[in-house]
């Protein structure tokens, strides 16, 4: 069997009508399962300079322990002005890194994060989620 054929494709030896797998489908680029285009470095909208201005000194606010609050008196900003497919992968990993260092920036862990930054990691009111983000976004999202 080819790599390009799943096991239900061949009944006995003989192809079937089954079309073939598109990569596109997997979000398969010539990278492999990494985007064609490297990661944003910012968010380029200045609406979410917060985001971006708490995760430049992330290692230092969880080291001071200053996070949390610091996500306390963050603003409630509204996922509707990210247009493309890099801004959401690079909100996806600028709300991620804040959630873990805020449930695991301190003496103890929190019990969660607030709702407020649940809200932003949901898309907030308007019900839009970051359905975009996998762990693997997170994980090559900062490696770049």
């Amino acid at each position: 069997m080819s790599p390009l054929e799943t096991p239900g494709s061949l009944t006995k030896g003989v192809h079937t009508n089954t079309p073939p797998l598109s990569l596109q489908d997997y979000a398969v680029t010539s990278n492999g399962f990494l985007p064609e285009e490297p990661p944003l470095r910012r968010l380029p909208d200045p609406y979410y300079a917060p985001w971006e201005s708490l995760v430049e000194t992330l290692s230092i606010s969880i080291a001071e322990q200053t996070l949390r609050q610091q996500i306390d008196r963050l603003p409630v900003l509204s996922t509707d002005r990210l247009t493309t497919e890099p801004e959401w992968r690079r909100a996806c990993v600028v709300l991620a890194f804040l959630t873990h260092g805020y449930i695991w920036g301190g003496e103890t862990a929190s019990e969660g994060a607030e709702v407020e930054v649940w809200c932003q990691f949901t898309g907030g009111s308007n019900g839009q989620t970051l359905r975009r983000c996998s762990f693997l976004d997170v994980v090559l999202g900062v490696a770049a």
